[in-house]
């Protein structure tokens, strides 16, 4: 919810939503919140488009959509929500997995042995993820898929 500093209080730019969600009398602390910034944000798919387009064959067969290669990254490099799931048998867990495969095209799917891991990107939307945490993220997937590419580290951000 938006506020906007009075030199007295902070007045809610919505009001109707600040009287749901807040009763008048008590007390409630509030955060400083920083939008992100849209020219970053741009860089930050023009970079994954970029590199998408630069794919070698062997990895462009692997990534169906810039979409797809920014979610790998973002699992690879721990943006991610992981379960793991243990079957009976490794031939339980194989089908489990292929079966998993098949219900979400991005997230990444392994079995070792009876056991089977998931790994599904966490968003990015600025509401699920806030400034500092995505300039984090941001920096570890494109250094991830220049190193899938071969680049030096932050040659592609020049």
């Amino acid at each position: 919810m938006a506020f906007r500093w009075t030199g007295i209080g902070m007045l809610p730019l919505n009001p109707r939503a600040a009287e749901k969600a807040f009763e008048i009398g008590q007390t409630y602390r509030l955060e400083p919140w920083m939008d992100r910034s849209p020219a970053s944000q741009a860089h930050y798919f023009a970079a994954i488009n970029d590199a998408f387009d630069k794919l070698p064959p062997h990895l462009a067969q692997r990534f169906r959509s810039p979409d797809h290669l920014r979610k790998y990254a973002l699992c690879q490099t721990g943006y991610c929500e992981e379960r793991v799931i243990v079957c009976s048998s490794k031939a339980g867990a194989g089908r489990l997995a292929a079966f998993i495969g098949s219900l979400d095209e991005y997230a990444v799917v392994t079995a070792s042995g009876p056991a089977v891991a998931v790994l599904t990107a966490r968003s990015q939307s600025a509401r699920a993820m806030d400034r500092k945490t995505f300039a984090a993220s941001k920096t570890a997937v494109l250094e991830y898929i220049d190193s899938l590419l071969h680049i030096p580290k932050g040659a592609a951000a020049a």
